[in-house]
């Protein structure tokens, strides 16, 4: 690939990920904060011994994450790929086979939980004490569990297409909703536990609400329901067994995060009672936090790689997951050292005192030191299945989610008792970092498991769009072509081509200026391809059409139609893509 004074840059893809990290972090952090201060008010209403039953219900919470990414991560993907590559019917097929999963999964939860609440509650807690008043919170809760599945689902899909605002906004109103009513049911009404779960419930149910309704009158949705049924049953049935195939590595490092949370609860009952279980509730609060964190960058990343590789850009991908990486490292370290230095910060909120003081210090300070290596494990497992590396995927999902930590609890909790669960959290960081290096060195890459760039790119570059930059990548356009041995009037139709691509781009650029990537490729058959991304204004070349006695808006259209043998357009995640053959 040859250089010229214009270089590849990240500005499209960050200003695209910031479109789409502030929404998501509003949406994770108003999701998350709901429920710790569901937590929060419950323990300084009701007690710490109320909270520890409340946590104790949530491993169905971990099921419902699950069985979400099982049908969402995968598929987000999927889709992404079908869209780029203009297969519109195929993704709203996948789209439609997610959504009627996803309905028919949480009916079944509902009439498979709650007729046993009462064995449900025996299984999640080995503290009797603990049982009557999970009996009390629990039936609610396997509601919200139905229809947390449902929107994390839809907030998946709805993110893929960029539409991240109404995602940020339906989980304002839906956590909003919970924690006002938790107040009133909680503290004014007296209705206790079931209070408590019932203000979930009510925020869910609004939250579905709207976000459903204001998708569906979205102008920007690409992705249309269809009845899936149509086409017949083993149709469905296959596509449903390709969508949780493609998200079964994520699903299950969530159903292992569940029974890892189930089995250490068993054992610090053992251990310590209530009160251990209450120090590890606090623990769960400080995972929510960095999961909070987390969640957000990679939600917000996701969406962007996978379809940056499914355009084979693939320096833009690793530029992507490296700005990732660098993110959560800085957030999660940030929150390791404020728990070092001032854990009583969260001590305070949930009202500890006396004896628990100490040791529930000591439960946050190591659980915090786990957070940076678990958030990291959880990028690269989602980052893995978006790229369709199951294997890989598959064993960070086991090392992280069990394999390490319950062993490791199992036995140190005989050494050092409750202290000894703490310590375990530290010991699948090093595992997990072994595994992904032994996998990248065996297919003789590095960690991302891609190659550095397509062999076919001659020329990749980034540009904001302008008069100035239009004449200038025409005229390095053409002088790579000619060294890889086009002939001057080959290149020279290139040069022009993107010439007038790009003034068409910064014409219709009112608001602020567009980002632009642009890749010119060599095919194998000497074939030359332009791919021109950007973030401007939504235009279809292809529909461009001249009147007479029109002042012409866009002179380029016309320049660039009759240059183009073939020229195709797309809109995907909120980004125009224009793919031209010459």
């Amino acid at each position: 690939m040859i250089e010229g004074i214009l270089r590849k840059t990240d500005d499209l893809i960050v200003r695209k990920y910031r479109e789409l990290f502030v929404p998501t972090l509003l949406s994770s952090f108003s999701y998350y904060l709901g429920n710790i201060l569901n937590g929060v008010i419950v323990g300084n209403l009701l007690g710490l011994d109320k909270m520890a039953a409340v946590y104790a219900c949530m491993p169905l919470n971990q099921l419902a994450t699950a069985l979400a990414l099982l049908f969402s991560i995968g598929s987000s993907g999927m889709i992404a790929i079908a869209a780029v590559a203009r297969k519109h019917a195929r993704a709203d097929y996948i789209f439609s086979t997610v959504a009627t999963l996803t309905s028919t999964v949480a009916v079944l939860i509902l009439v498979s939980l709650l007729p046993i609440t009462d064995v449900l509650t025996e299984f999640l807690s080995s503290a009797p004490e603990l049982r009557f008043d999970m009996r009390e919170y629990l039936p609610l809760f396997i509601i919200h569990t139905a229809l947390m599945l449902f929107a994390i689902v839809w907030r998946f899909l709805l993110r893929t297409e960029g539409l991240a605002r109404i995602v940020s906004r339906s989980v304002a109103i839906q956590q909003i909703t919970n924690v006002v009513l938790t107040f009133l049911f909680v503290g004014s009404l007296h209705f206790g536990l079931a209070g408590a779960s019932g203000a979930l419930v009510i925020g869910d149910v609004l939250g579905c609400v709207y976000l459903l309704a204001n998708y569906r009158s979205s102008r920007d949705r690409g992705r249309k329901f269809i009845n899936v049924f149509g086409d017949g049953l083993k149709k469905l049935f296959v596509q449903s067994i390709e969508v949780m195939r493609s998200g079964a590595s994520a699903a299950l490092l969530s159903t292992l995060v569940a029974v890892k949370v189930w089995v250490i609860y068993q054992i610090l009952g053992r251990a310590g009672g209530a009160e251990a279980m209450s120090c590890y509730a606090l623990c769960m609060t400080l995972w929510s936090i960095g999961s909070m964190l987390s969640s957000a960058c990679v939600d917000s990343a996701m969406p962007i790689v996978s379809t940056l590789y499914s355009e084979k850009d693939f320096a833009s991908v690793r530029a992507m997951m490296r700005r990732l990486h660098r993110f959560v490292l800085i957030l999660l370290g940030a929150i390791v050292m404020l728990m070092w230095i001032y854990p009583e910060i969260l001590l305070n909120v949930y009202g500890v005192e006396g004896s628990m003081i100490e040791p529930a210090a000591r439960a946050l300070k190591f659980t915090a030191l786990s957070l940076p290596s678990t958030a990291l494990v959880v990028t690269m497992t989602y980052y893995y299945t978006t790229l369709q590396r199951r294997s890989i995927a598959l064993v960070l999902s086991i090392v992280e989610g069990f394999l390490i930590v319950v062993p490791a609890a199992f036995i140190l909790s005989t050494m050092f008792g409750t202290d000894g669960v703490w310590y375990s959290f530290l010991f699948a960081a090093p595992f997990n970092a072994i595994v992904i290096l032994i996998y990248s060195r065996r297919f003789g890459t590095d960690i991302f498991l891609i190659d550095r760039k397509d062999p076919e790119v001659l020329y990749d570059v980034s540009l904001t769009a302008s008069e100035d930059s239009a004449s200038r990548i025409s005229a390095e356009a053409i002088a790579v072509l000619k060294s890889a041995g086009l002939s001057t009037i080959d290149a020279t139709r290139v040069g022009v081509a993107l010439e007038e691509m790009t003034m068409n781009i910064s014409t219709l650029a009112i608001e602020r200026a567009a980002n632009v990537d642009v890749q010119i490729k060599l095919t194998s058959n000497g074939r030359v391809i332009i791919a021109v991304r950007d973030d401007g204004t939504p235009f279809n070349p292809l529909l461009y059409r001249s009147t007479d006695g029109e002042d012409l808006l866009m002179d380029e259209i016309e320049v660039l139609n009759a240059l183009a043998r073939d020229m195709k357009y797309n809109r995907v995640l909120g980004l125009n893509q224009t793919i031209i053959e010459i």
